[in-house]
């Protein structure tokens, strides 16, 4: 999350980027937006950098997610409401190549591939296979497929969408990944 809030902050100079999880704790969204928010009443509005209007918004909570989920889009929407008509809430972040990044970091964490170079790319073996796995139904499939292709093109080796709690979907993907040659899936 850190690397995509060096993104973020690379391609809005200005903005204060916030990371913010679905958990408990001081870094859950809602103690971010809390903090957020109080510290803009404290301050009154901000002036928007560029044309000295003042900021609509004191934040814009974009979630770091493959594809819908009921569960998870349900809890951030009642965090965003929570904390005011000052916080906006957008559309998951996929895909974009901006997560296509961050999984692949977090594959070369796992020792599974290697870091990213400047290109972006890395060659690695084709005995491993990744499960890009997706709460929901079709529609999450289809962003997962989306998302997969993405990192398959990043990575160079075997990439395939499924679903969690579809077991038919997890076979299928699995099964995909076994006829490319994937003897070790990730």
């Amino acid at each position: 999350v850190s690397g995509i809030a060096s993104v973020a902050a690379s391609l809005c100079p200005g903005a204060a980027i916030h990371a913010g999880y679905a958990d408990e704790g001081a870094n859950s969204l809602a103690s971010v937006l809390d903090s957020v928010t109080r510290s803009r009443d404290e301050q009154g509005a901000g002036l928007d950098e560029a044309d000295g209007q003042a900021s609509r918004y004191a934040a814009v909570v974009v979630p770091l997610a493959l594809g819908p989920d009921p569960r998870r889009d349900a809890y951030f929407a009642r965090i965003v409401a929570q904390a005011g008509p000052a916080v906006i809430l957008t559309p998951y972040l996929s895909p974009h190549p901006v997560l296509g990044g961050a999984l692949h970091d977090r594959l070369a964490e796992a020792g599974l591939v290697k870091p990213r170079r400047i290109s972006g790319l890395s060659l690695v073996t084709l005995s491993i296979g990744v499960l890009v796995a997706v709460p929901g139904g079709e529609a999450a499939r289809q962003t997962a497929e989306a998302a997969s292709i993405m990192l398959a093109a990043r990575l160079g080796m075997p990439v395939a969408p499924a679903c969690l709690g579809h077991q038919a979907s997890i076979d299928s993907g699995v099964a995909t990944l076994r006829q490319s040659g994937a003897t070790h899936l990730a």
